[in-house]
């Protein structure tokens, strides 16, 4: 109840997160599972809590917008599993790691643990696979300090690939039941085929540029994704 009443909330720094933190909820992959598209290298945290303290941004306040999230996926994947008939109850995530700085500062770290707890603790075995892509070498560093926090099972779903990533997400593996996603569900800016109507200034149609929020015209924001669905709070019968 707790979590329906906060997704029937507005939240005023959301154009703040669509401007500093470019992500995307886009398509889905040939078993149904819906995709999370996220501009990771390109976020910083440390200058998101700065710009975005009028707005009221605190670490807190970003580890409710990860649950808010969460929620939000979860409604996606009920919605799916009415769609198709069958169950739906995972997620894939892809994290581009496109301009990552090379170290981690302690903001990000206390964030990262933080959401990576509730995530296990209150939205268990919701991942289907973390894809880390366009990952620099210095990533390897990164990871060594962050792999520690997440669970062993967790890890296994997770593939950390570099610029040629492609192939691996599209061709799946038959032995771990994974089908791949289709070129046409992955953004052109990636590499895919995807034929999303419209464009954001960067030339992409389905993931939005990086901007400063305080020089974006509210009705340059890109929506929020979660509107469609805040209404969406029963299960389906499948």
């Amino acid at each position: 109840e707790k979590v329906d009443a906060m997704m029937d909330e507005y939240d005023p720094a959301e154009r703040y997160y669509q401007c500093m933190a470019p992500h995307r909820d886009h398509g889905f992959d040939r078993s149904g599972h819906p995709i999370y598209f996220e501009s990771t290298g390109k976020v910083r945290a440390p200058k998101m809590l700065k710009v975005g303290q009028s707005a009221g941004i605190t670490v807190e306040t970003i580890v409710r917008r990860n649950t808010m999230h969460m929620e939000y996926l979860s409604r996606l994947c009920r919605k799916q599993s009415e769609k198709l008939g069958r169950y739906v109850g995972k997620v894939i995530v892809v994290y581009d790691m496109t301009d990552l700085t090379f170290s981690l500062d302690s903001a990000s770290m206390d964030m990262f643990k933080t959401v990576t707890h509730n995530n296990t603790n209150y939205y268990p075995e919701t991942m289907w696979k973390t894809y880390i892509i366009n990952a620099p070498i210095s990533f390897r560093a990164i990871w060594a300090m962050v792999k520690p926090f997440l669970d062993p099972v967790v890890v296994t779903k997770i593939a950390i690939l570099g610029s040629k990533f492609l192939d691996k997400m599209t061709s799946g593996n038959p032995e771990t039941n994974d089908a791949g996603i289709a070129l046409d569900q992955i953004p052109r800016s990636l590499g895919g085929e995807c034929t999303c109507s419209g464009k954001y200034s960067n030339g992409d149609a389905c993931i939005p540029p990086q901007r400063d929020p305080l020089a974006t015209a509210p009705e340059d924001v890109p929506p929020c994704q979660w509107e469609q669905l805040r209404d969406y709070k029963t299960h389906p019968t499948y």
